[in-house]
């Protein structure tokens, strides 16, 4: 009975787990640096997974690095926010209906070999925070 016991209390403690993972789409910036097209940013929806809850991840996705499959030489990160250290966070405010987004640049960089200022990535992320949450 003891064995029963611990068995069930085991299986139920592993199923109330609070989150789902599962498969989302975010915006983000992105510029496939050593492409031969024109130098512009595209907004871009990419999938992520995550077990968050919503709508938080949502706004901290928009920072999260993305290398896309495939099959050219030098896979890297193409994600303008990540490469620029841009970080954009969201919290309920006080009354808990709003949402406080921050758009946090004060650790922002321009990597070399990059035409974008970080002003320029800036007013690229902020489109990016509204299509996540309009």
């Amino acid at each position: 009975m003891k064995s029963f016991v611990l068995f069930l209390s085991l299986s139920v403690a592993g199923a109330t787990f609070g989150s789902i993972l599962r498969l989302e789409t975010v915006t983000q910036p992105l510029y496939l640096q050593g492409s031969e097209t024109d130098s512009r940013i595209s907004l871009q929806a990419v999938p992520l997974v995550t077990h968050a809850s919503d709508p938080e991840w949502r706004f901290a996705a928009i920072s999260t690095p993305f290398i896309p499959p495939g099959s050219w030489r030098q896979r890297h990160d193409v994600n303008l926010a990540s490469l620029y250290h841009i970080t954009v966070n969201g919290t309920y405010k006080e009354d808990g209906k709003d949402i406080l987004v921050t758009v946090d640049a004060s650790k922002a960089t321009q990597p070399d070999g990059y035409p974008f200022t970080v002003e320029q990535v800036i007013e690229a992320v902020v489109p990016c925070v509204k299509s996540m949450y309009p």
